[in-house]
């Protein structure tokens, strides 16, 4: 379905529907409509991997691919989708909202080693290749500024056993994972990343 500034896909395989940038030739539902599959073997990994009743961490959720395909399949779970750049956040809160999953909680939030903020160089085309480094530097690119914390911070303020951290940030997982150290030695989740 296309309608201003979005574009609506449902997908057969899930039943879930998912809104997107009708410039984002790159985002998952038309993946899924250009290959008929997206990351599955990524998924079924998860799926088989994670406890009935999982705390994911969702670290770079773009529009909720990995989140909501996770929420409905483990409906006991509580999922915690982080995306930084404000509107890629918004598609990811609304895809939220379209599929009436109640188990996922969406921050507009990056993860790194330190808290602070940081400037992502996003492709308008393309807003899941949001990168610390600009990687198109002769195309059209837009420099958003996003808020970061690390992942031991947030740990330590929602207080709750993380299962899993999937995390798929664009080459800054490194950063990521430093800033969980201490959420990684005494917690010891899957980690699932890039």
């Amino acid at each position: 379905e296309i309608i201003p500034k979005e574009v609506r896909v449902t997908s057969k395989q899930s039943g879930m529907q998912f809104t997107f940038d009708r410039r984002d030739f790159r985002s998952q539902p038309l993946e899924l409509f250009n290959f008929d599959f997206y990351e599955q073997a990524e998924i079924n990994i998860i799926l088989k991997m994670l406890p009935r009743k999982a705390v994911l961490y969702d670290v770079g959720a773009h529009i909720g691919w990995y989140s909501l395909l996770i929420a409905k399949s483990f409906l006991e779970a509580t999922i915690y989708a982080f995306e930084p750049v404000r509107s890629t956040f918004e598609y990811l809160k609304k895809n939220v909202e379209l599929n009436n999953i109640k188990n996922i909680r969406v921050y507009n939030l990056g993860f790194s080693d330190k808290a602070g903020s940081i400037t992502f160089y996003v492709n308008p085309s393309a807003p899941g290749n949001a990168s610390y480094v600009n990687l198109n530097p002769s195309g059209e690119i837009e420099k958003v500024t996003c808020r970061t914390e690390r992942i031991d911070d947030f740990v330590g303020k929602h207080k709750k056993k993380i299962s899993c951290i999937k995390c798929d940030v664009e080459g800054a997982e490194f950063f990521v994972l430093k800033g969980a150290e201490e959420t990684l030695k005494t917690q010891e989740p899957i980690i699932f990343t890039e």
